[in-house]
Order: C-alpha cells, then structure tokens, then sequence
C-alpha cells in the first residue's frame, strides 16, 4: 500500500510539473490571454444547417422497445469524394427493426458540396441509398486509385463502399470483411505497418440482441436504455490490406484480440515517436486500451503500465465514449483526450515517459466542468488559429432522466468547447459564445473540416433521431493558419501516418494525418495549423511513417498547400468556384 500511494504522490508530482513547465518552453508561442475578456479569443460559429440545404434526419428504429443500439447514434464524415477541392458530407443512418420496417427505408445521405454555401443530397445517384443499421464511418483511399474509398461500421455486416469516380460500389463480400456480424461502432484506416496500403481497424462494442435484451428501469415498472455491462464484451478487429483489393484478418496474429473491451471510438498516435501507429481505443466500463506498434506487424496492449487503462486513483472503470489524441502543449509529447459519462470527468493524459501517461485533467481545469454532461465524440482541433490545440466534445444523455433527477441532469445537452490557454490550462467557452454549441442535443459525433475552403475548421455534428447541425467557423481574430494536404508515393496516398512539424521562431507545433478519432465519425484529412501573427513557416517537415521525410522551407501562410512526396516543394491549392 506504501508503495502504491508513493507511487501516486510522484505521479501527480510529475503531472503538476509537466503541465507547470509547458508555457516556460521556448518553443511555445506567446499566450493570447491577456485578461478574462480574451479568454474566446473571438471564436464563432454560426449554424448553417437550414441554408446550406441540409435536410436529413437520422432514425435510430426505436418503437418502444428501448433497444440498446438505438440510443448511441450514429456519426458523420467529410470527405471529397468527387474530387473537386470541395469537401462533402456524408451522414451514417440507421433504419427500424425487422416487423416494423417501413415502405422506404431511411438510409445515410451523401450530400454535394455546389461551392456556394449549399449542399445538394446525391446519395441515390452515388450508389449509397443501401438501408442498414449505420453507426460509424471511416474514410480512406485503400485502393490508391486516388478516389477515397468509405467504410460504414453497423449493427450486424459492415459495409466496404469503393468509390469509382465518384459512384460508390458495395464490395464488402468481394473485400473479404463480411464474416462478422456482431455490434460495432468506430472505425480507422491506418497503414500499421507501413507497406503503402491503409489497413483497417474496427471497434466492436459489446453482444447485445434483442433476444438477450433485459429489463432496465431508474424506478418502477417504465423501461428505459440498459448498461453494457450486462451484456458480453467483444473483440475488435484488425483487417491487412493485401493490395488486390481484400483485407485479411489478423487479429489474433497482430495481438488485437482482447475480448474484455467494450470499445466505442478509436484514435492514431505514434507516442514512441518511431514512424509506426500506435493505436488508442476508448472502452465503456470495460479497461481503455493502449496497443504499441511492435514495427514487426504485431501490437502491445501497454494500457495498464502507461496508466491510461482506468482511473488509478480509485481503480474504477469510466464510460469512455470519444478520444483524440494530439500535442495539446507543442513540446513535442502526445496527450490522449477521453470523454466519459456524467458525473465522470474527462481523461487528458499527458505523456511523462517514453511509454508512460498521467492523467491532468484537473490540472488543467478540466475535471469539474466535464463532470456535469454526458460526452460522446472528442475532437482536437485549433479552432482560433492561436498556436495551441483546444478541443470539443458533443454531449447529451443515453436515459431519459430529466424525471428521476434534479434539474442539473438533462436528457439533451449542450456541446462543451475547451480553448486551450496556452499555459497548461483550459476554459470552456461555450457560455461565452452565445451561439449553436450552447443548444440542448443529443450530440453523438463530430466531424471537422474546412468547409468552405476559408481556411477555418467547421464542424459537422450529429444528433440521434434527429437532424444534425452544420456549423461554420466565422471566427476572425487577425490569426493566420496554414492547411496542408498531402499526396503519397510510397506511402498511402492519403498521407494517413504522416507526421507534420511546422517550425517558426522560438516555437513548433507537431500534427499527424489520421482517420479515426470523434466518435464514429471523420474529419477531412489534412492538416491544420493555427499560426497566430506569423506570416509565414520557417521549416515544414513531413515524414511520411517510416518511408521518406521532405522538408521545405519559406512557406507563406494564409493558404492551403498540397506536398506529393520526395517532390520537395508544395503547390498552392486553389479550388475553383
């Protein structure tokens, strides 16, 4: 017991001395916080759901019943995939259960990106009007023919949507990934050991059927949605691509199989800093899991010794719903975000070692404020382009519990938006922005993407059984950005793995392409760098996983550039309107 309390006395010693140092670094960009009233830092958004022409609704079946998978929702991606330099957005559904289907089923929607503000639905025309119980997506080119390719996670097959031109073909069956029929939820395209094929990896959540379903009340005899921990937990799954177009699964090979874990969001890192992925999955009340890339096409569950499988503090499980992982202090360091139930506070850990994490949630402000909603998708972003990374979470509850407790517990929920303040602290700034995010929802996932190429991260955002909300980012500070897209040869064509360092006087700030992350959602892949007053980067270095690095320097920002590897040189992307 000694040994245990000393063992946490030096770890939150070394995590108050960790997040204490940050803002001391010379590589650190000035804070922008120079009173209470700058803590936004003029960060907006504006909800352009209804003018942009969005009209889809999600359905999650329910009749009654009140049938685990209805209540976790669905996610969202953006995605080119016409390839004109406009994002699209493509939103996953899932339709109503075998005796009460309908005439015409509800499917995911694909909506056309027309360059003007609007979106025009081209799903039926795009070969994606396929009911199916939908809850994830990723996205990715896993053919390198240069059309990115779509995978949707469901309850029951998955599906493998290829992408010919823009016309999607269901190749599940032919693929090879149509042999597990169990409940999923996220997924991510990741080239894991580094061949030039994405391979792919999918969450499983936990053996619910309607048959096995049981009885759940918060008082008397009204039923309402369960927990998971009555129901059986399952494996995930990891998929190689072979590079003839199918996927062979290695999970027992790799040392994925784990059947302890209720995963439900999955997220890249590269924590060792080798060029290999890493791979970090947020499980509901099971243990969190940490696989380390052995370089040799296996994996390392090292969640327990780097302390990210449960709180260590009380030993306890959380709900771990969404997870991000970024460079939330640019000293070069992963830190791995997980959002939680209510009355659990978010995990922030920031690595301390080689293969070590400590929990800073409370640190860095964080812990109390996270508390008090119910978290679904995480994702990290710099949402004010002042140099740091914030991130953002989408809330709302699983029970409909407004009637069983106090007024401080709410069925819908506000999103919450943590600014990042550039001296190892966070403010949530939603109640400073009178805006969207402050609406009561049931968000589910989150997808962010550069819109309207303006240079700023928007954010697409689902709701279960209900419509979702498209967010612009209309914030304009004097802040300048640089957005990198990338082209690979020998790696991926996505670049996903890629490792980006942006290097300007006394600071340098450290991103990866990657898919995965949120919660059964995906972001645009590129990257985006806030880059506060500076006008231009000194040094841009891309190392491409283990495959090459090209460095360029003398980059103006203020736009958005394309980097094909070994070219060494960018282009500047200039979409037509």
């Amino acid at each position: 017991m000694r040994l245990v309390i000393a063992t946490l006395i030096f770890a939150t010693f070394v995590c108050a001395s960790s997040c204490s140092r940050i803002f001391n670094k010379s590589n650190s960009p000035k804070s922008a916080i120079d009173s209470v009233a700058d803590i936004s830092n003029g960060i907006t958004f504006t909800d352009i759901t209804v003018s942009s022409g969005i009209t889809w609704r999600h359905c999650n079946g329910a009749f009654g019943q009140m049938y685990l998978p209805e209540i976790k929702g669905s996610g969202c991606a953006i995605i080119d995939y016409n390839n004109d330099g406009w994002p699209d957005l493509l939103f996953v559904n899932s339709m109503h259960w075998p005796g009460h289907t309908t005439l015409q089923e509800p499917t995911m929607a694909l909506y056309r990106n027309n360059r003007d503000g609007t979106f025009t639905d081209v799903t039926k025309e795009c070969g994606l009007a396929i009911p199916l119980f939908g809850m994830g997506v990723t996205v990715g080119d896993y053919d390198n023919d240069g059309w990115d390719d779509i995978f949707i996670t469901a309850y029951g097959h998955n599906h493998l949507f290829h992408n010919d031109k823009g016309v999607f073909t269901d190749v599940t069956q032919k693929a090879g990934l149509a042999g597990d029929s169990n409940w999923h939820s996220s997924a991510m395209f990741l080239d894991y050991d580094n061949d030039g094929k994405l391979d792919l990896f999918v969450c499983s959540y936990c053996g619910w059927t309607p048959e096995n379903d049981i009885f759940y009340s918060l008082g008397g005899n009204v039923k309402t949605y369960g927990a998971p921990d009555v129901y059986p937990a399952l494996t995930n799954h990891l998929y190689h691509n072979n590079g003839n177009g199918t996927f062979t699964d290695v999970t027992r090979k790799s040392g994925i199989y784990n059947m302890n874990g209720k995963a439900l969001a999955v997220a890249m890192c590269d924590f060792n800093d080798d060029g290999y992925p890493d791979i970090v999955v947020a499980c509901d009340d099971t243990d969190n899991m940490l696989y380390r890339n052995n370089t040799d096409g296996t994996f390392t569950n090292i969640a327990n010794h780097a302390g990210i499988a449960y709180d260590i503090n009380t030993g306890k499980r959380r709900s771990g719903m969404g997870v991000d992982c970024g460079d939330l202090d640019n000293d070069g360091k992963t830190s791995i975000v997980i959002g939680n139930f209510y009355t659990e506070p978010d995990w922030v850990y920031k690595q301390t070692g080689p293969d070590t994490f400590v929990d800073c949630a409370a640190k860095r402000g964080i812990d109390t404020i996270t508390r008090t909603v119910l978290k679904f998708a995480v994702t990290i972003a710099d949402f004010d382009h002042d140099g740091f990374l914030d991130f953002l979470t989408a809330d709302g509850h699983v029970r409909v519990i407004d009637e069983f407790h106090s007024n401080k517990v709410k069925f819908r929920e506000p999103m919450q938006l943590f600014r990042n303040l550039g001296n190892g602290k966070f403010a949530e700034i939603v109640s400073l922005m009178h805006g969207p995010m402050q609406n009561n929802i049931l968000g589910r996932g989150i997808a962010l993407g550069d819109l309207f190429n303006s240079g700023n991260e928007d954010v697409v955002v689902t709701t279960n059984d209900s419509t979702p909300m498209v967010l612009r980012n209309d914030t304009k500070n004097g802040n300048s950005y640089l957005e990198v897209h990338l082209c690979g040869v020998h790696a991926n064509r996505d670049g996903i793995g890629a490792k980006i360092t942006a290097i300007c006087p006394n600071w340098r700030q450290v991103q990866f392409v990657h898919s995965g992350s949120s919660y059964a959602s995906a972001s645009e892949l590129d990257v985006n760098f806030g880059m506060g007053k500076n006008k231009r980067v000194d040094t841009l270095i891309v190392r491409w996983g283990a495959h090459s690095i090209d460095t360029l320097t003398n980059i103006p920002t203020q736009q958005s550039i394309l980097i094909t590897e070994n070219k060494r040189e960018y282009s500047t992307i200039s979409p037509q309107r």
